[in-house]
């Protein structure tokens, strides 16, 4: 077999192996991004539309919450919210406060956002601060959370 032969060979072997795997990569792509927006989409409509109920369509019903002040399960996340929450708001169409990195791997989401908190030093001041929110996604619905709260 010649060179040029034994080049197209393998030229033809990636080209297929390439063909082959796009779809795979494709379909994880547009699951990070269903992923992200299922997170996305949980914020807006629940939190900041202060909507408990609404958690029903986001939350699987055993999930599995890491905060230590809210009781695990989609009962105990709505039980907790739903007192602090007197009506729900309108849903907005974007969130107003959006975070400002959203990451996603493997069944992961992990959201960052900026808080400007008063200094405690000088309260003319403010100074920033961040915040994580990481869920675990299962079947479309969000099965467990973890953040960076402590009891108070």
């Amino acid at each position: 077999m010649s060179c040029r032969a034994a080049f197209l060979t393998v030229a033809v072997g990636v080209i297929l192996a390439l063909t082959c795997l796009a779809p795979v990569v494709e379909g994880k792509e547009d699951s990070l991004k269903a992923n992200k927006q299922l997170v996305l989409d949980f914020f807006r409509v629940v939190f900041e539309a202060e909507n408990a109920d609404a958690a029903k369509q986001y939350l699987a019903p055993d999930y599995i919450q890491h905060n230590p002040l809210v009781a695990t399960g989609r009962e105990g996340f709505i039980n907790y919210f739903k007192p602090k929450w007197k009506a729900p708001k309108p849903v907005r169409a974007t969130l107003e406060d959006a975070p400002v990195e959203v990451t996603a791997e493997g069944d992961l989401v992990t959201l960052m956002w900026k808080v400007k908190k008063p200094d405690p030093q000088d309260k003319s001041k403010t100074y920033e601060s961040f915040w994580f929110d990481m869920f675990r996604v299962k079947d479309g619905k969000l099965a467990e959370h973890w953040d960076c709260a402590t009891k108070k």
